[in-house]
């Protein structure tokens, strides 16, 4: 059976409708930050300069929000410490944070679609 969360270091993170609610109502859609934010990027020329990331307090709110369905009351400082923690490790930045944790967090929400590609040699 599949997880209707993903794993952070440690915490469960989960965005159902409840949450998504209290996200939009914080940082408005979600999306907004995608759209374009890809600009001036192709595939084969993956240069990150162009990359426009959404700011941190978005990827720390939508943390925060995800982690209250099974952290319950975990607060927003609490967050952050965990996000500094994560960020202390080698090779970890806030681009793998928008990458391993942002961006499957709005996959599991349904927001984006899942990346079936990348289940399917995970499992191979």
């Amino acid at each position: 059976m599949k997880k209707d969360y993903i794993e952070f270091q440690g915490l469960r993170l989960c965005l159902k409708t409840k949450e998504k609610m209290q996200l939009e109502e914080l940082i408005g859609n979600p999306l907004t930050y995608l759209f374009g934010m890809m600009g001036g990027i192709d595939e084969d020329d993956m240069d990150f300069t162009k990359l426009n990331l959404p700011p941190l307090k978005v990827i720390v709110a939508t943390v925060h929000v995800a982690a209250q369905r099974y952290e319950h009351g975990m607060s927003k400082d609490k967050i952050m410490d965990v996000i500094d923690e994560y960020l202390d490790e080698d090779e970890k930045s806030v681009i793998t944070l928008f990458t391993d944790v942002f961006m499957p967090l709005l996959m599991q929400a349904k927001y984006l679609p899942e990346d079936t590609k990348l289940e399917q040699v995970e499992e191979e």
